[in-house]
């Protein structure tokens, strides 16, 4: 049986030498030969920071020469492991000889774990009295599990968003490519109190200026790992960048049962925040799906949404602002607080044609609807945009152009000449 410290290797990129060590480590821990198991993978560890610091550029403001000395240390057969310990634990130098920042940018408190394991790895070389058993090893590996991609020269915050950037850059990765793996990193690469600076900085990354597809994919993809820590704190993220909460709610307007709006908040977002956007309706049609709004509410945001011009395609959205009441409210904002008593009542409809359509599409019509169409779009100065519309609809709709024809025969109102021409057609 695989173990998870085995599936854990496998899911990084280490060099020969280093899955050599960590190979070692496992068969002697299944061995139960536990001091062996622990200095094998110390080593491990060991050699994946000396491969970090070989492989890295210098950073611009780090001492050169320590550098090259540590380089060159590492390169030393005798020298390597306590070079790579002394380099791991160097701290941020402001003054003096040497001074300059870390070699790795971690807390301290990832230093003193690294000191404890030192002397664990002291322990099982000189066969000292303190015991060494199955639950150091494991101790060791979870701590591995943990950390080791935080210990990185740009830190692994740094290190990851930069995965993150070559995973978008389709001269580099390929857009069928899975990102689920650099998502299950952001664990063990960025520590909690880093969350909120991670998340800014890696949608800084990705982004492509207005449009926001990435980001919605991405984030799709976090909650799809259902993991807590990272749901928790993408969720403030979000709710805190008004611009992102837009364009998401916008384009996935179910993500609003995820994202935990207070009752307060979700007013708020119906009362001011769904302004200008493209897809406002099915927002407020899932705030109404998911009970978001409160009963005594209803009528006073059906009142607020009619002004929106875009109403949803989905039938679901459809259905759940029918049982709403919405369509009354439509129909009174169209039919009756603007009416044909206003003067210029044409000038209104020909700047609400598509709420027009919309309602005479979606909802069964009403005599009065009939009556008001009829006279409006009758006289010399009428809308023109409505009656072309209208006509269009009426001939991609056969069923909706009969239930307008029936009620203006029953109700003895004459048909526009247009929508009788384009009826004859």
């Amino acid at each position: 049986m695989k173990l998870k410290f085995e599936t854990w290797i496998e899911k990084n990129h280490y060099s020969p030498n280093v899955l050599a060590l960590f190979k070692s480590s496992v068969e002697c821990y299944k061995a139960q030969v536990y001091p062996a198991s622990l200095l094998m993978g110390y080593l491990a560890f060991m050699s994946v920071l000396k491969d970090r610091i070989m492989e890295a550029d210098i950073p611009s403001d780090f001492p050169k020469q320590t550098w090259k000395d540590t380089v060159k240390e590492l390169q030393d057969e005798d020298k390597w492991e306590s070079a790579a310990f002394d380099a791991v634990l160097r701290q941020n130098k402001p003054v003096g000889k040497n001074s300059g920042p870390p070699f790795f940018p971690i807390n301290d408190n990832i230093r003193t774990q690294i000191k404890y394991w030192k002397d664990r790895r002291n322990d099982c070389a000189h066969n000292k009295d303190n015991e060494i058993n199955i639950s150091h090893v494991e101790s060791f590996w979870t701590f591995l599990e943990s950390n080791l991609q935080k210990i990185t020269i740009e830190g692994g915050k740094v290190t990851l968003i930069n995965k993150f950037k070559k995973h978008y850059d389709r001269s580099y990765t390929p857009a069928t490519q899975d990102i689920t793996p650099l998502i299950f990193e952001i664990n063990s690469a960025v520590s909690k109190i880093e969350l909120k600076d991670f998340w800014k900085d890696l949608f800084d990354t990705v982004s492509d200026f207005y449009d926001y597809s990435n980001e919605i994919s991405l984030i799709k993809n976090v909650f799809k790992i259902n993991n807590p820590v990272l749901t928790n704190s993408l969720t403030s993220y979000i709710k805190s960048d008004k611009y992102l909460l837009k364009d998401l709610i916008n384009h996935e307007p179910y993500f609003l049962q995820y994202l935990g709006f207070s009752k307060d908040e979700i007013r708020n977002l119906w009362q001011k925040r769904l302004n200008n956007m493209s897809n406002g309706l099915a927002v407020f049609a899932s705030m109404l799906r998911n009970n978001f709004i409160p009963e005594e509410e209803i009528k006073e945001a059906c009142a607020k949404m009619v002004f929106y011009e875009q109403y949803p395609q989905n039938i679901d959205d459809h259905n759940i602002l029918v049982s709403n009441g919405f369509g009354d409210f439509l129909y009174e904002h169209l039919f009756v607080t603007h009416s044909k008593a206003q003067k210029k009542y044409w000038e209104f409809m020909n700047t609400n044609v598509k709420r027009y359509i919309d309602y005479i599409e979606k909802y069964p019509l009403k005599d009065e609807t009939v009556q008001i169409l009829c006279e409006e779009l009758g006289k010399e100065f009428h809308s023109y945009f409505l009656v072309d519309n209208l006509s269009n609809l009426f001939s991609s709709n056969r069923s909706k152009m009969d239930e307008f024809s029936k009620i203006a025969v029953r109700i003895r109102a004459t048909l526009p000449k247009k929508l009788q021409y384009q009826k004859s057609e």
